[in-house]
């Protein structure tokens, strides 16, 4: 009979980096869907995706396309946050699937990156036309920097 063990927790398993230490690597991921939206979409929006605790390096941030927005197909997506609304991925056209990542240019993407030294969000930020039927799902590569005995 085959094993299954679970090796997620960082124990040690060649990963180099113990269980409760810093610089701990790993992706946040979450799924954004416009059938959630319970208000009137504009062209303007703001829609808060992704949560980044303090303490973490957002390294590179993409989306994925899952569904298309047909309705209204000139309507353009970038994702940031609060400082820099396109940060890591500048406005895109949303009206094809598919994967939208960093061209490198973006203020984040420049400077390898955005470290949190307070508690944040990854924002999906709309322009041109609202999104009607729009998803995707969000990600962000991170590095933890604090310690665990400092949370």
């Amino acid at each position: 009979m085959a094993l299954l063990e679970d090796h997620t927790g960082g124990a040690a398993v060649g990963s180099g980096i113990p269980a409760g230490s810093i610089c701990k690597v790993g992706i946040l991921k979450n799924t954004f869907k416009m059938s959630n939206v319970t208000g009137t979409p504009t062209s303007t929006d703001v829609y808060k995706v992704l949560d980044i605790p303090a303490g973490y390096m957002v390294l590179s941030a993409w989306f994925n396309v899952t569904e298309p927005e047909v309705t209204n197909a000139t309507a353009q997506v970038s994702l940031g946050d609060g400082n820099q609304v396109a940060g890591f991925v500048a406005a895109a056209t949303v009206a094809a699937a598919g994967l939208h990542v960093p061209a490198g240019s973006e203020t984040y993407q420049a400077y390898v990156g955005e470290f949190y030294t307070a508690a944040d969000t990854l924002d999906l930020v709309v322009s041109v036309a609202a999104l009607t039927e729009f998803e995707c799902e969000v990600f962000a590569l991170v590095v933890k920097l604090t310690d665990d005995a400092d949370e």
